[in-house]
């Protein structure tokens, strides 16, 4: 009895880099609902906060307060002074703003 494959499966070259979303069994398939981009910033972490504008850039120690791919919106916490901001995850530990 041959196994039907699934025909919302991803292949092999789509799910490369992916991070699953959940815990699967060996041999399930994995669709496009099962992965998403691999979170570059977790909740807790202490990041770089980089400050943007014409002309200068600040940074500053931050912590994550949710975890986030590139390019995704999170809030952050700056360590100095305890305030909060939303910034853009630009890659592995480090979150921007743009002034």
């Amino acid at each position: 009895d041959a196994a039907i494959a699934d025909p919302r499966a991803l292949t092999a070259r789509t799910a490369a880099g992916m991070e699953l979303r959940r815990a699967m069994a060996a041999g399930q398939s994995v669709r496009a609902t099962d992965v998403r981009p691999p979170r570059a910033v977790l909740r807790g972490q202490t990041v770089t906060l980089e400050m943007t504008g014409p002309g200068y850039v600040i940074t500053t120690a931050a912590r994550a307060l949710a975890d986030g791919e590139v390019g995704a919106m999170i809030r952050v916490q700056a360590v100095a002074t305890g305030r909060t901001l939303e910034a853009r995850v630009m890659r592995d530990g480090l979150v921007s703003i743009s002034g």
